[in-house]
């Protein structure tokens, strides 16, 4: 699936965007799905067979012809086997469709707010907008393929009904699609008010499902410092909020089902009142007056399933909208162009920049070419990384220019510029995958033989590093070692030899020696001084280690 797919859907009307949800769905699933309507409408003239089955059985009974009924109660058998069958096979292919659709429409919205531009993603919680995704994906996925074969599966039980139940009298059939307008009416008083109070409370649910995750991943501040009374208060408030926001959402549902099951037992007093009076004129039979009640309950079932319907579909377009709000965030802005072979020559002139246009940070005017080192020192919140995202083109320059082999970085395809930077960040990945993924995410496909053999001969730097950074002594069973085992130490000496073992011609490190021990500061030092003279190396410090290593420094 493209990863812009989201776009096609969501950059739409609610309406239309939920046409081409279902769109989607039947593209890819088709054959499957016609095959599922096929299969359910089977399961129902199994149930509706059995209902009719079994007052033909009370009928026997009730004028003595037991022999009469072993034929029929061996057919209920065979009826009902029919329909556990069937139901297993239904439910099992539409739990695989929704969890491939979910899937690929995660996969789809994720690669695409990975590209969004970068000052947009980082105002959003990282944890409040996975689960965000998560759950409107999850939502409308379920709603599509739950309800595919339902629609026509309720539309055939609720004609089948009618019909049977005129066929038993007209007064039940009047007296059914009487009750169908009142219905109606309850639909449209109640759905504006429970699709609004439906899409606050997926807001607050989400919310409050991100205070738990981010309370368990600062547990060790929260224990250090003895704050469980401050942070049980915090949690506290977003239960305050989520509890007012359910029970304001399921009044208004309690109200409408209320309504609903009035009429429901308005109808059902009618039938029993008037099937008593038709089985004395012998008008019905006793297995038929005992049928109505069952298909009465059936239609009117299909017909709360419609209405029920619209309330699921006034939720999913609320995730829709959610989704669509996601989706209009601006691509990141990007060239066309790529460079020509290795990179030559960085310039940076007059370069300005601001996160809210008051506080400008200036740059002096920089120029670095291929042996050059770059020194970044300053103190905190001063712009070091800054003027790293800008040269990356995570940030845009206000004023100013930074250019590549003198084509400014607009003009440039930013993903295809970042193929000839390497970038070693300050904090470690820390995914819950092996060390050999970890190298497999930089380098490609990567044996342990090939990776040690590499770096013994070519990176002995490195090889110390991933070497120390083991608490093994065969290093080889470190390789399969998970990232989340790890201390943080470790994960950054393994980080820094995946990334720079594929090392390009323009390498920056952001604060390379936090987290690391002086050995490996030393064994990183060594590296870079072998390699500086075939690449640009820019590095953010407070540390003076590096300086020898310089020929160019700035301080902010």
């Amino acid at each position: 699936m493209e990863r812009r797919i989201l776009v096609w859907i969501t950059d739409l009307n609610d309406e239309d965007a939920f046409v081409n949800y279902f769109k989607l769905l039947f593209k890819n699933h088709k054959y499957i799905l016609i095959l599922l309507i096929v299969i359910s409408a089977l399961c129902e003239v199994c149930v509706l067979a059995t209902k009719f089955i079994n007052a033909n059985i009370i009928d026997l009974l009730v004028t003595g012809r037991f022999n009469d009924t072993y034929f029929s109660v061996a057919l209920m058998v065979l009826i009902g086997a029919i329909n556990i069958v069937s139901v297993y096979f239904l439910n099992l292919k539409k739990t695989a469709i929704e969890t491939q659709m979910t899937f690929e429409l995660e996969n789809s919205v994720l690669q695409n707010s990975l590209r969004v531009d970068y000052l947009k993603l980082k105002s959003f919680n990282s944890i409040y907008l996975s689960q965000r995704i998560h759950n409107d994906i999850s939502s409308i996925v379920k709603f599509l393929v739950a309800n595919f074969d339902y629609v026509f599966k309720n539309l055939l039980v609720a004609a089948v009904t009618l019909l049977a139940l005129f066929s038993i009298h007209p007064f039940f059939f009047a007296t059914a699609a009487a009750s169908l307008p009142p219905y109606v009416l309850l639909l449209l008083r109640y759905m504006k008010k429970i699709y609004k109070s439906g899409t606050k409370l997926k807001e607050t649910r989400v919310k409050y499902s991100t205070n738990i995750t981010e309370q368990v991943n600062n547990a060790y501040t929260i224990k250090c410092n003895n704050m469980y009374s401050k942070v049980e208060a915090i949690f506290e408030g977003f239960f305050s909020k989520l509890f007012n926001t359910v029970i304001s959402y399921f009044r208004n549902i309690f109200k409408f089902q209320s309504l609903d099951n009035i009429i429901t037992v308005i109808i059902q007093i009618l039938f029993l009142f008037f099937g008593v009076y038709l089985f004395s004129e012998n008008s019905i039979t006793i297995g038929q007056l005992t049928i109505t009640l069952s298909l009465y309950g059936m239609m009117i079932s299909s017909v709360r399933y419609y209405v029920n319907l619209s309330v699921q579909y006034s939720e999913c377009k609320a995730s829709i909208a959610r989704m669509d709000e996601l989706n209009s965030i601006q691509s990141e802005k990007s060239g066309t162009m790529d460079i020509n072979g290795t990179i030559q020559k960085i310039t940076i002139k007059k370069l300005m920049f601001s996160f809210d246009g008051k506080n400008t940070i200036t740059y002096p005017d920089i120029t670095l070419r291929l042996g050059d080192v770059l020194i970044i020192k300053g103190s905190n919140g001063r712009g070091k990384t800054t003027i790293i995202n800008l040269i990356l083109g995570l940030y845009k320059c206000e004023k100013g220019r930074i250019t590549y082999d003198g084509v400014d970085i607009t003009d440039l395809d930013v993903e295809l510029l970042r193929n000839h930077i390497t970038y070693l960040a300050q904090e470690p990945l820390n995914w819950d995958i092996t060390v050999s993924e970890m190298f497999s995410l930089y380098n490609g496909d990567i044996t342990f033989e090939s990776m040690h053999d590499n770096l013994i001969v070519t990176e002995p730097e490195l090889h110390n590093i991933l070497e120390n950074a083991s608490s093994m002594k065969n290093i080889s069973l470190f390789w399969n070692t998970r990232l989340s085992e790890l201390s943080s130490g470790q994960r950054k000496k393994v980080n820094m030899a995946a990334v720079l073992m594929g090392c390009r011609e323009f390498v920056m490190l952001d604060e390379p020696e936090a987290y690391i021990d002086a050995e490996c500061v030393r064994l990183l030092t060594d590296y870079l001084n072998r390699h500086k003279h075939g690449r640009i190396t820019v590095i953010i410090t407070h540390s003076d280690i590096f300086d020898a290593l310089s020929n160019i420094s700035l301080t902010i």
